[in-house]
């Protein structure tokens, strides 16, 4: 116990895992109660797990994905959005998480694309290769429009390579769209494929719920505005641009329709097919980032609604304690239960998750 006190004055992450196999008795497994009392109790950043491999795991995933949250550079294009708290939330994230933000311009990010010619071998590639994957394309579609929409992601690409950029976010439901003339969904969509957090409309809190279950869960994520159903213990969850690689980073890439943004129709954008039967989970964070609200769920269908155009149905088990507890205005999706593994996240950064008990 003299030990385990000296480790804790540390105040670094430590996890103590006990075997206790049927032939062999390790002896600090008679000391696990008194990690329980001593540290776990007491110190977030404390675990303990007896024998289960698979939990070990699933807490080495919260702690990594809280060390990439601190640890993130982020590049916001325009301001932070004022209808997610804006630059409040902004300077909340960075005194509670650490991450650095560095922020561009429009009218720069606008240089930035001029830069570029239009007709240059890297930008038809991306455009090619997006048209060409997809299952079908939009007659709405023109070159131009497919050029502009592949110059962002190849823009942002070279950001990132040159500053070391961990995350993208851009304020594209605003005044950008005036200057370049595009969305950045097929750059997002691609982003994400390659296991870059990139977030829609600048939205500051769900970036931090972005990075967390990417790395937790080790896959691409989808940004999204849920519709709950309360009585039907549903959600509906839509936006205009989502991974092709929900199942992993090296999986096979899901099917999807070349198209273009459903509001404004100014950039090339896929509609994902999702995997139906899929588990998945589903978190959001208060714009105030004290607490976060998540629950489990399983893809029932593909569904078609006249609205963004990455849409889906989550059966839920309790709806409408999600709609009585709302928090944030975006929710994240991923596939795959990682519950426990935010349980523990959250815990971490000093955060309540709010969850449906059956979670």
């Amino acid at each position: 116990r003299k030990l385990l006190n000296a480790l804790t004055t540390y105040g670094l992450p430590m996890i103590f895992f006990n075997k206790i196999e049927k032939d062999r008795m390790y002896g600090h497994a008679l000391y696990q109660q008194w990690y329980e009392t001593d540290a776990v109790k007491e110190f977030d950043e404390v675990d303990l797990a007896i024998n289960d491999y698979e939990k070990l795991v699933g807490k080495l995933k919260a702690h990594r994905a809280v060390k990439n949250l601190e640890e993130s550079k982020i590049l916001c294009i325009g301001e932070p959005n004022e209808f997610f708290k804006g630059g409040l939330a902004a300077r909340a994230a960075v005194d509670k998480f650490r991450p650095g933000i560095n922020y561009m311009s429009f009218e720069t990010f606008q240089e930035k694309l001029e830069e570029k010619n239009l007709e240059s071998e890297e930008i038809v590639k991306v455009k090619n290769q997006f048209l060409e994957n997809a299952e079908t394309v939009s007659d709405e579609i023109d070159e131009e429009t497919s050029l502009k929409s592949a110059r962002v992601y190849v823009v942002l690409k070279e950001l990132i390579r040159e500053r070391g950029y961990d995350g993208i976010t851009i304020n594209c439901l605003s005044g950008i769209l005036d200057l370049v003339d595009t969305t950045p969904c097929l750059a997002f969509q691609r982003l994400r494929d390659e296991g870059t957090p990139a977030v829609c409309e600048a939205d500051i809190p769900q970036l931090v719920t972005t990075i967390l279950l990417r790395y937790i869960a080790d896959r691409p994520t989808f940004i999204n505005d849920p519709v709950i159903v309360p009585d039907e213990n549903r959600v509906i969850v839509a936006h205009c641009t989502a991974p092709t690689r929900m199942t992993g980073f090296d999986e096979e890439a899901q099917r999807y329709d070349a198209s273009l943004h459903h509001e404004t129709k100014l950039g090339l954008a896929p509609s994902v097919e999702f995997k139906e039967g899929q588990e998945i989970t589903l978190a959001g964070v208060s714009h105030s980032f004290d607490e976060m609200i998540a629950t489990s769920g399983r893809i029932t269908r593909n569904t078609d609604y006249h609205i963004c155009i990455n849409q889906a149905e989550i059966e839920v088990e309790d709806a409408q304690f999600l709609f009585n507890n709302f928090k944030g205005f975006h929710w994240v999706l991923v596939y795959g239960n990682w519950m426990e593994e935010l349980k523990k996240a959250v815990d971490l950064l000093g955060m309540e998750l709010v969850f449906p008990e059956e979670s």
